[in-house]
């Protein structure tokens, strides 16, 4: 139940559980988990607690830094956006985040997945599962609300990103690198229209009134509008 629910008096005891239960949701269940920290974020819940703010409140309690809640949150999303549709763990988000990173990378650029399971103490077929094996899986089963939900993207850009993925893969790997946004992207590949100047002229036009219509004309054949 959110805290905004919960009666005034009850909030600390809610608050409380929530952030006990956030520590083996890091574990089992990441979206279960970010809905707790979004609530608990939301409605301020380190003043019930005593703590003096969020931070903190995740650090003393949780046991976690914010950087690192910031690395599940990247891993979890790239993990749904791939099309994972079960219960995402944070080994499982970590080595998705980390085989991003050169530091943990062959020469040949591939992920170094045996150093990345020694260092968070995954199994390397589960490093495999996580980083590759996934991105096999079918996103279109997947309703795009929920990979909404799950990454705080909006529903046309998970339908933008979809398109990019299986129609245009050179114009989706710049979005992956950063270089392009989706909206940049959908553009190139005309997934995503961008009306002309005529275009909108036309709209604008449809719109007018007769009177806008007659001054529009007027100034136009007497050379006064700008």
């Amino acid at each position: 139940m959110p805290l905004d629910q919960v009666p005034e008096d009850g909030r600390a005891r809610v608050a409380e559980k929530k952030v006990w239960r956030l520590r083996s949701l890091f574990e089992t269940d990441l979206r279960k988990a970010f809905e707790y920290l979004d609530d608990l974020r939301t409605h301020e819940a380190w003043k019930y607690l005593r703590e003096p703010d969020m931070q903190r409140l995740v650090e003393n309690r949780c046991r976690v830094s914010t950087e690192f809640v910031e690395q599940l949150r990247s891993g979890y999303a790239s993990l749904v956006a791939a099309g994972h549709t079960g219960k995402v763990t944070a080994k499982a988000a970590l080595a998705r985040e980390m085989a991003k990173q050169p530091e943990w990378q062959k020469p040949d650029g591939t992920p170094n997945q045996s150093a990345i399971g020694r260092e968070i103490g995954l199994a390397q077929p589960n490093v495999c599962k996580a980083i590759s094996s996934v991105d096999s899986l079918s996103t279109k089963g997947i309703p795009a609300s929920d990979q909404s939900a799950a990454t705080g993207l909006s529903t046309a850009t998970i339908y933008r990103q979809r398109r990019l993925k299986a129609d245009h893969p050179e114009l989706w790997a710049e979005v992956e690198a950063g270089t392009k946004s989706t909206h940049a992207a959908a553009i190139a590949a005309g997934i995503v229209k961008v009306p002309s100047v005529l275009d909108q002229l036309r709209k604008l036009w449809a719109k007018a009134t007769e009177a806008d219509r007659r001054t529009f004309m007027d100034e136009v054949s007497n050379g006064t509008h700008p």
